[in-house]
């Protein structure tokens, strides 16, 4: 599990889609699995990465169900494996108020259906990405943007379990998951100005050091 932090503007979104193969790097390789992802079939590629990021899309006229198996359409699928991806995700189909008929509840306004909150959507793009379990390099690029907090680090800790097989990589400007994570990766201008564990980088008192003292409140 390595952790991507830094303000914004700093380059932790290039990062990702350079490891998806979404953008070729001018000069230098980036390889995965030994292999050079400018060369990579594209199709393989996605299938063995998945991604939600900050601008996630969101499927309106489309069923709760369907939202969540577009990720993998060719992949079986009942009402145990989505709910399933949907309660890690801390969404409960069972809600009547939101899901009045459940996995086949419509949503967006289009046809009378459920609108959801921003962070009811956000929770979905991640159910999303967690029914695709067999993506082998996971990146979450901000995509609780409209969460608290605290809300993102709980969903951040579902999924510490669920990728203990992967490569996971967290990418954000705010320090939640930092703590328990195996690597962090600090950027600053395009850079990595520093990369260790939590207890390495606040004894260095750097960049990263300064960025958790000053979110600190968020996380007592």
């Amino acid at each position: 599990l390595v952790a991507v932090v830094g303000e914004n503007g700093s380059g932790k979104t290039t990062l990702s889609k350079l490891l998806m193969g979404l953008y070729v790097p001018e000069k230098g390789s980036v390889t995965i699995g030994g292999r050079d992802t400018s060369t990579t079939d594209m199709t393989s590629l996605m299938k063995r990465t998945g991604a939600v990021f900050q601008n996630f899309i969101k499927y309106t006229a489309m069923t709760l169900s369907d939202n969540v198996r577009i990720s993998s359409a060719d992949k079986k699928y009942t009402p145990e494996n989505i709910s399933y991806a949907l309660s890690e995700c801390s969404l409960d189909k069972n809600d009547e108020k939101t899901f009045p008929e459940g996995l086949e509840t419509m949503l967006g306004r289009e046809f009378n259906g459920s609108e959801l909150s921003g962070g009811q959507w956000q929770k979905l793009a991640l159910s999303r990405l967690l029914f695709k379990n067999d993506a082998k390099m996971m990146i979450l690029d901000e995509p609780t943007a409209s969460l608290d907090p605290l809300a993102e680090a709980d969903i951040y800790a579902n999924f510490f379990h669920l990728t203990k097989d992967k490569t996971a990589l967290f990418i954000s400007h705010r320090l939640g998951i930092t703590k328990v994570v195996d690597r962090i990766l600090v950027f600053r201008d395009g850079t990595v100005a520093e990369q260790g564990t939590h207890d390495e980088l606040i004894a260095a008192n750097g960049v990263y050091a300064d960025m958790y003292k000053s979110q600190a409140q968020w996380y007592k």
